[in-house]
């Protein structure tokens, strides 16, 4: 049975919920984005986010579902990725002023998370989630 608040639902129930037809991607993802604008002032736990592109997945893959195909276990489900992992679509700043607007690229050795490959399992990315800045370490003797 569906949670009345869908973004209270873990990524388990909301797997469950999807697969049975009775959530659509698109209602999971938009309940998930208008609790993040109601909360992330006071929370500030997004580094970035994008609603736009987040809702996109989330058609994305309820399309998909509708055509009868095997789905990943993740699709539709919104995720967020900690700001330490280089990705294809949103800056790594690592929660650090010294990496403001970094955007890493992908190539030999600097493999880019891709929210649109297998690496993703096709879940929605709404965007990145902040980290605690770099810490320089000194050692006390």
């Amino acid at each position: 049975m569906i949670k009345n608040d869908l973004e209270q639902l873990t990524a388990s129930e909301a797997r469950v919920e999807l697969a049975s037809g009775r959530l659509t991607s698109q209602s999971l993802v938009a309940a998930c984005l208008a609790r993040i604008a109601d909360r992330d002032q006071a929370v500030a736990a997004w580094a970035h986010i994008d609603a736009d592109r987040a809702l996109a997945a989330a058609r994305a893959s309820d399309a998909l579902r509708s055509s009868g195909k095997s789905m990943p276990a993740l699709s539709g489900i919104p995720v967020g990725i900690k700001d330490i992992i280089d990705t294809s679509d949103y800056p790594t700043e690592l929660g650090s002023v010294v990496f403001a607007g970094r955007r890493p690229s992908a190539g030999p050795g600097r493999p880019a998370f891709d929210g649109r490959g297998p690496a993703a399992v096709a879940a929605a990315c709404s965007g990145m989630v902040h980290r605690v800045a770099i810490r320089v370490c000194q050692v006390w003797r």
